[in-house]
């Protein structure tokens, strides 16, 4: 197999130099967590190992050679990086891929993402780790993405903290599946607000949403503004923002990953979609109203991907429950290289895979914001304006 499918995809014309702005860069896809639906969790990764279907360890490429990877993006016109796991926080080589990195242009952004779990304690204090990626400086130079799939248990922004222990979670994780994201989103509110208060350049509170947590949305959104008010109260640099993409049970099927682990029922129902259609309505009247008022949004993502999630109308219903805009002809819309050094098209599919007919509304294909290139400006309102996805900006 080609290490670059990018070479496969000039050739037979669905990629071309330029046309794919932002890229993931994974230096490992294993994860310490055990979130219901992962293929990379914990406990599955046991499973894999267990059957021998997946080596004890990972095969990882040299960081040197990561840095050529990342070099070679720049040079198919990528200007925005985003570094995913798995849980890559602990890893020696992050902060050299994020200073080479932002060192191949002015122009070059870097998002990292995170759960904030080793970054915090259970008294919401800072670790050393945190400590010491403060005093390098990497972190505050980059967008933190930070995953919250459930409020936090009480006011984020309140002078006392309360986090669940980390110690015994993998017993809870094993007898209830969806503790996972609940517990790592108690550490990702507090977590978030930690970045805020050392002024980081960008906190994006990320949210998958699920058959689960349909009716947690608004919530969070409220606690997003919640924390995004904290910033502009004490002074704090830090852009606050706020993203959703439903579960996705869809590309992982469609992949190979067994129906058990993501199965049709983890997603968005349809006697949930009145209350997504009632809660995306209230998020995009809410977004229209903040940009008339020249306040800062909240919402990160598209006018175009929201007002779908908006919509009553019965098709765009079942795209939201089916997961099905087809790619358009064919064509990747982002980039990704994997542990192992080979670069992806598409961060769930490698290149031949993109020509086959399959779709899905998974969030990172709204991360474009020109609206040209964005799959979902057709789903935008034509008596409203369109607004910039504006996570890769």
């Amino acid at each position: 197999m080609r290490s670059d499918w990018t070479t496969w995809g000039e050739e037979n014309g669905v990629y071309r130099r330029g046309q794919i702005v932002a890229a993931e860069v994974s230096p490992t896809l294993r994860c310490s967590e055990a979130c219901a639906g992962c293929p990379d969790n914990r406990l599955e990764l046991q499973k894999r190992i267990q059957a021998d279907t997946e080596p004890k360890v990972e095969v990882v490429i040299p960081k040197e050679e990561m840095l050529d990877r990342i070099t070679h993006l720049a040079d198919l016109g990528v200007h925005h990086v985003m570094f995913i796991g798995g849980t890559i926080d602990h890893l020696h080589s992050l902060p050299a891929l994020v200073d080479h990195t932002l060192n191949l242009g002015k122009d070059m952004r870097v998002s990292w993402f995170t759960d904030m779990i080793p970054q915090i304690d259970e008294r919401g204090e800072l670790t050393k780790l945190f400590q010491r990626n403060l005093e390098h400086g990497w972190i505050k130079k980059v967008a933190t993405h930070v995953s919250m799939d459930y409020p936090y248990e009480g006011d984020p922004t309140a002078s006392e903290i309360r986090l669940p222990p980390k110690k015994g979670r993998m017993e809870k994780h094993e007898s209830d599946p969806e503790y996972s994201r609940l517990f790592k989103s108690q550490y990702g509110a507090i977590g978030a607000r930690r970045l805020i208060e050392n002024g980081v350049r960008r906190v994006v509170i990320n949210t998958t949403i699920s058959s689960r947590n349909v009716d947690q949305i608004m919530a969070i959104y409220r606690q997003v503004g919640q924390l995004q008010e904290y910033a502009q109260s004490i002074g704090s640099a830090t852009e606050v923002m706020w993203t959703f993409s439903p579960w996705i049970w869809r590309p992982h099927q469609a992949r190979g990953d067994g129906a058990d682990q993501s199965p049709f029922a983890n997603g968005i129902q349809d006697y949930q979609m009145d209350e997504v259609n009632l809660v995306f309505g209230s998020i995009l009247d809410d977004t229209y109203r903040r940009i008339h008022a020249g306040e800062q949004r909240i919402l990160a993502n598209s006018s175009g991907y929201t007002a779908l999630m908006a919509s009553g109308d019965s098709k765009n219903r079942k795209i939201v429950v089916e997961q099905d805009v087809p790619y358009k002809q064919g064509n990747a819309e982002m980039l990704a290289v994997q542990p192992d050094g080979s670069i992806r098209l598409d961060p769930m599919f490698v290149g031949p895979e993109l020509i086959v007919p399959f779709g899905s509304t998974f969030g990172y294909r709204d991360r474009d914001p020109r609206q040209n290139h964005n799959l979902f400006s057709q789903f935008s309102d034509p008596s409203r304006y369109w607004f910039p996805n504006l996570v890769t900006t």
